[in-house]
């Protein structure tokens, strides 16, 4: 993205002395470690039905197989500055019945703090295929502290379907703009 930005002194190079700046199209934070699946650097898996393998035609992703009426969950802790979040991801259904995704945060340092979105998957038979961007928005709001730390939780859940297989990748925890 373009960026444009006024300084304060006649010096442009003195970069930490913006007075001003305007980002177009430009990448925000993502406090998420690897959110893209390079790795599996910053995840912890739940169990055996999540796996990862370089090998597949679509390599940087989590694949979720799981038999019928269980769940799985990938997560991962952070702490990030008080404020308004997005947690946003892209998730691939090749088959499922009846199952859901939940996304959680889950604040470590006050256990009030607690957010969760759930949306249901539907039916997609053996051959369907679906692609969902589901979004939680939350606060950080540490009264003792500018930061908070969080548990980032992605469940997937299979409801009927004996070989439910879904996909995420992309995994974003941005920080929502401030009103001004």
């Amino acid at each position: 993205g373009a960026t444009v930005g006024t300084y304060e002194s006649e010096n442009e190079n003195a970069k930490n002395s913006l007075k001003s700046q305007a980002v177009i199209g430009g990448d925000a934070t993502n406090y998420i470690l690897n959110g893209g699946f390079e790795t599996l650097s910053g995840w912890l898996l739940s169990n055996s039905y999540v796996s990862y393998d370089l090998s597949e035609t679509l390599p940087d992703r989590i694949k979720f197989n799981l038999p019928a009426l269980n769940s799985s969950n990938i997560y991962q802790y952070v702490n990030i500055p008080n404020g308004e979040y997005s947690l946003s991801l892209n998730c691939s259904v090749d088959s499922i019945t009846g199952g859901y995704i939940i996304l959680q945060a889950q604040s470590v340092d006050d256990s009030s703090h607690s957010y969760i979105k759930q949306v249901d998957l539907g039916t997609v038979g053996a051959n369907g295929n679906f692609d969902i961007t589901p979004v939680l928005t939350f606060q950080a709001n540490n009264p003792y502290d500018d930061a908070e730390h969080f548990k980032i939780s992605i469940l997937i859940y299979a409801g009927t379907d004996n070989n439910a297989i879904a996909y995420i990748d992309d995994v974003s925890l941005q920080r929502t703009p401030s009103a001004r």
